[in-house]
């Protein structure tokens, strides 16, 4: 017993620190770990469950305040990185982390009628996957004011998106790939337009408004769509279901992805169990390390005790970030930033990453200036998900 409490412990702390580095994904990592577990294969399995849900809070540091996302928590760089902007950074991360627990939260009170649900629905939507998507994409254009250019960056950021993850060559196409469209455009029109980070406020209690917590339910929906239909990822479902939820601001946006990143992770957890589907590199790595058969509830408290964990050293970390962001100058940070990333896209891809990071980057200014909204540059993860299965 006290093994699996260290390995509990263990396993938050190095996935919370391991969040921090752009580039390492956490399949990359859940590879790392099964290659270290030719012994104690239980002490990993609960190690690498406790690493991928501490690993989900601390991703939303390096979005936030790095401009560097994965495809879970692109669309936090947005908000999140205005916030910082603003003197507020903390308070993103901390509407993230709440979002996010609570998505945890309430996905441990779905366990039960969400695993009957996928056993149910699972073989009956397969066939609609493509279709779905469609629907959504041309529901996302006709929501733009600018409706021809929104068309043309929509089909720009799909053609690349295809031209990119089709190419199985690549090493880590989706670090350029998302950190241009989402990240140093963003870096690039705020050096440019002179902005200057304010003096961060660090508040104990975290404040949100009703419409936040509100959001779990429409958070379920869309997380529960992304384990019941394997091609539909968080980026997708939060494009989506922001367009169905009134009156979002900035705050209720971040709370609102980072419940439906949680719950995603929940229910493809249980979709381990009740249909044989891994949804997550570490549920695959952890099938491999133990026999997952009839241990729903215990795994499942496992995960929610490192998710509390994992909250609470995300705060730390935080911290030590804002106050490391208040002593160097904005640009300076801007340029460090574009350089890391620059430099990881090279180590992992050679040229080609640089190509994809200049393109990508190319295509989010492109949005950025004709004032279109970044939503559209999900259709680089949606387009080739339809071409798949069609």
């Amino acid at each position: 017993m006290l093994d699996f409490f260290l390995a509990l412990v263990l396993g938050t702390f190095f996935g919370g620190f391991s969040a921090l580095i752009p580039g390492l994904h956490i399949n990359l990592a859940s590879a790392i770990i099964l290659g270290l577990a030719a012994q104690e294969k239980a002490f990993f399995a609960v190690f690498l469950l406790a690493f991928s849900a501490s690993y989900l809070f601390s991703s939303f540091i390096p979005s936030i305040f790095l401009g560097a996302p994965d495809s879970e928590t692109a669309l936090s760089t947005l908000p999140g990185h205005r916030m910082l902007i603003k003197g507020q950074g903390y308070k993103a991360l901390q509407l993230c982390l709440a979002g996010a627990l609570l998505g945890f939260a309430f996905g441990m009170i779905l366990l039960f009628p969400s695993f009957y649900l996928l056993k149910l629905l699972f073989q009956k939507t397969q066939a609609f996957t493509a279709y779905f998507l469609i629907t959504a994409a041309l529901f996302i254009i006709l929501r733009q004011q600018k409706k021809l250019v929104a068309l043309g960056i929509f089909v720009l950021s799909g053609v690349f998106g295809i031209l990119v993850l089709h190419n199985y060559q690549f090493e880590q196409p989706l670090l350029p790939m998302l950190s241009g469209l989402f990240g140093i455009s963003t870096l690039i029109v705020s050096m440019n337009s002179k902005n200057r980070i304010k003096k961060q406020k660090v508040e104990k209690e975290i404040k949100f408004d009703k419409s936040s917590i509100l959001s779990i339910f429409p958070a379920s929906l869309c997380a529960f769509f992304t384990a019941l239909l394997p091609a539909l990822g968080v980026g997708q479902m939060a494009a989506l279901g922001k367009y169905f939820f009134k009156k979002m601001t900035e705050e209720s946006f971040l709370f609102f992805n980072a419940a439906i990143n949680s719950l995603s992770f929940v229910f493809s957890f249980i979709a381990l169990f009740a249909i044989s589907k891994a949804r997550n590199g570490s549920f695959v790595v952890m099938e491999k390390l133990i026999d997952v058969k009839g241990k729903l509830v215990v795994l499942a408290v496992i995960v929610f005790v490192a998710a509390c964990f994992g909250f609470v050293l995300s705060l730390f970390i935080g911290k030590i970030f804002i106050k490391m962001i208040q002593r160097i100058n904005y640009k300076a940070i801007s340029i460090s930033i574009i350089l890391l990333i620059s430099s990881l896209s090279f180590y992992f891809d050679s040229f080609s990453g640089l190509i994809i990071l200049v393109t990508s980057t190319s295509i989010g200014l492109l949005t950025l200036l004709t004032k279109t909204q970044r939503t559209l540059n999900m259709a680089c993860l949606m387009v080739p998900v339809i071409v798949y299965y069609l």
